[in-house]
C-alpha cells in the first residue's frame, strides 16, 4: 500500500460498516450519528513512548453497545507491536436515554480514554483502529496511523527530575529558604572525565536565589525564595558531555506558594491539586494527554468539581475540552510548553481552589535513523 493510500485509510472521517442482521438492515432512526477519535491525525512518537488515546460516539436508534480500540502493522517491514491498555474500554462510560414519544428509540452516547503502549523494540508504522458497535449491529470504524521511530543509540542514557525538599506536594511557604534538588541517574557508571552542567531558569513566575547556601545555579541544587503567593514553575537543564557524545535533558518543579500564615479556616477543605503526563516529551504535530487529580484530606462532604486548563508559556498548542480533568494538547512547534489546571471543589457555602502545573516538551520531528 502506497503512504498516500496510509493516509486516506489512518483518516478519522466516519466510515461505517453495515453488518446485516436476521436479513434486516440500517432502519429508520437506526444510525450511529457521531464518532471522533483523538488523536486527530497522524502521530510519530519514539519508540518506548506512548500514544494516549480517545473516542467519543453517540447513537439515534439502538444503544451504544461497545467501544473497542484494535491495532495492527501497516506495512510489510514494521517491526514490533503495540499494546493497547483497556482495548475492550472495560473502563469507558457508556450510556442511553430513550427518545420521549418514540418506541425503542434510544440516544446513546459514550467516551473511552486509554493509550497505546509502543515497547522499546517497535520501528515502523502501525494503524489503531477505534470500532463502535451499536445493538443493532451497526458498526464505525475510525483509525489513525501512528509512525515510530527508533530511539537514538548512545553510550550513556541518563534520565532528570526535579523536586523541592521536604514539599512532596510542592506547597511551600513565601520568603523562607527552599532547597530545589534535580536528581540524575545514568543507566550505567559515567567514566571519570565525562561532565555533568546544570543550568536553572524560572518558566512561570520568579524568585530570589539566596547566596548564603554555597548552592550555585549550574549545580545540582539551588536555594531560593519566592516572593509573592501564586503558581511558580522551575526549569533544570542537565547537559551530559563524554567525547563527541553531548546530550541535554530538562525537568521542572511547580511550587504553589502560600503565606506562612496560612491557617485551616483559610483552607477548610484542605484539599491538594495535582497535574500530570505520561508523555512529557513528544514531536511536534503529536499529542499528550494531561491529567488533573486532587484529594480531600477533611471529611467534609463535597461535590462535583469543576476544572479549568490554561497554557501559561511555550509556544501556543490546541488545548481540547479544558473543562474537563483530562485533556489532549497538539504543540504546533518547538519548545517547553507549561499548563496550569485550576480545580474548585465545594462543600455547603464553602469554595476552594487550587492549582497544579504540568510541562510538556515539544520537539522537532526528526528524520528516522538520524540521532537524538
Amino acid at each position: 500500500m502506497n503512504k498516500d493510500a496510509l493516509r486516506i485509510a489512518a483518516s478519522t472521517v466516519l466510515v461505517p460498516l453495515l453488518v446485516a442482521c436476521g436479513g434486516g438492515g440500517e432502519g429508520p432512526g437506526s444510525v450511529i450519528t457521531r464518532h471522533e477519535v483523538l488523536p486527530a491525525s497522524d502521530v510519530t512518537v519514539l519508540a518506548g513512548a506512548s500514544v494516549p488515546l480517545r473516542a467519543s460516539a453517540e447513537t439515534f436508534g439502538p444503544k451504544l453497545r461497545a467501544m473497542v480500540w484494535s491495532s495492527a502493522a501497516a506495512t510489510g517491514d514494521t517491526a514490533g507491536s503495540l499494546s493497547i491498555e483497556d482495548a475492550a474500554c472495560a473502563h469507558g462510560a457508556l450510556s442511553a436515554r430513550d427518545v420521549p414519544g418514540s418506541t425503542g428509540l434510544s440516544v446513546g452516547s459514550g467516551i473511552c480514554e486509554t493509550s497505546a503502549r509502543v515497547p522499546a523494540n517497535a520501528e515502523g508504522q502501525f494503524t489503531i483502529s477505534s470500532t463502535v458497535m451499536a445493538a443493532d449491529e451497526t458498526r464505525s470504524a475510525a483509525r489513525i496511523l501512528v509512525n515510530v521511530l527508533p530511539k537514538p543509540r548512545v553510550d550513556y542514557d541518563f534520565t532528570l527530575a526535579a523536586r523541592v525538599d521536604g514539599h512532596a506536594d510542592g506547597t511551600v511557604a513565601l520568603n523562607r529558604p527552599l532547597r530545589i534538588v534535580a536528581d540524575v541517574k545514568f543507566d550505567k557508571p559515567i567514566p571519570a572525565a565525562a561532565k555533568l552542567e546544570y543550568e536553572w531558569s524560572f518558566l512561570v513566575g520568579g524568585g530570589n536565589f539566596t547566596s548564603g547556601s554555597g548552592l550555585a545555579l549550574n549545580g545540582s541544587e539551588v536555594t531560593l525564595v519566592l516572593p509573592a503567593q501564586g503558581l511558580y514553575v522551575m526549569l533544570v537543564k542537565a547537559k551530559f558531555t563524554h567525547g563527541a557524545e553531548v546530550r541535554t535533558k530538562t525537568a521542572t518543579v511547580t511550587l504553589n506558594a502560600e503565606p506562612a500564615s496560612a491557617s485551616s479556616a483559610q483552607r477548610q477543605l484542605d484539599f491538594t491539586v495535582s497535574a500530570a503526563t505520561a508523555q512529557p516529551e513528544v514531536f511536534v504535530g503529536s499529542p499528550a494527554n494531561l491529567r488533573a487529580s486532587y484529594t480531600v484530606s477533611s471529611a467534609v462532604a463535597t461535590g462535583k468539581p469543576s476544572f479549568k486548563w490554561s497554557q501559561l508559556s511555550g509556544p501556543r498548542a490546541a488545548l481540547s475540552n479544558p473543562a474537563l480533568a483530562s485533556v489532549f494538547v497538539v504543540p504546533g512547534e518547538a519548545g517547553t510548553l507549561v499548563f496550569a489546571v485550576e480545580v474548585t471543589i465545594a462543600a455547603g457555602a464553602i469554595e476552594e481552589t487550587r492549582s497544579s502545573a504540568v510541562t510538556v516538551r515539544a520537539n522537532a520531528v526528526r528524520e528516522r535513523g538520524a540521532g537524538g
